[in-house]
């Protein structure tokens, strides 16, 4: 598998796995852990280019729901997030949601200008 596509389902969200479709979490957890939007700060040349449709400040705002509905998880990511408890962490959420918004962020960090 080369992708691990993301959905909605019945208010959790699963990443799609080898044997199915596993729970990460909640989509309240996992905007929680994240927030309902991310913001992704880019410098001034980066904003510049014509594909990237930032704001006045050079920001792309991320709404989370959206962003989950096109996402995939490379299969790194994707086991690190798999090989998880469901059980709560010390965030009050499942260590897997903890370890999937971890990841998310990572990802989303990725395009800014702090990479």
């Amino acid at each position: 598998m080369e992708r691990h596509e993301i959905r909605i389902a019945d208010g959790d969200v699963e990443i799609e796995a080898e044997s199915g479709w596993a729970t990460v979490g909640s989509v309240e957890a996992v905007e929680a852990l994240v927030g309902e939007t991310y913001e992704i700060e880019y410098t001034s040349r980066q904003s510049a280019t014509a594909w990237l449709n930032t704001d006045s400040e050079d920001r792309v705002t991320i709404e989370l729901r959206e962003a989950l509905d096109e996402f995939a998880l490379d299969p790194d990511r994707a086991s690190d997030v798999l090989a998880e408890p469901t059980e709560s962490g010390e965030s009050g959420h499942s260590k897997r949601a903890e370890t999937f918004a971890d990841r998310l962020v990572e990802i989303f960090d990725l395009q800014g200008a702090d990479r």
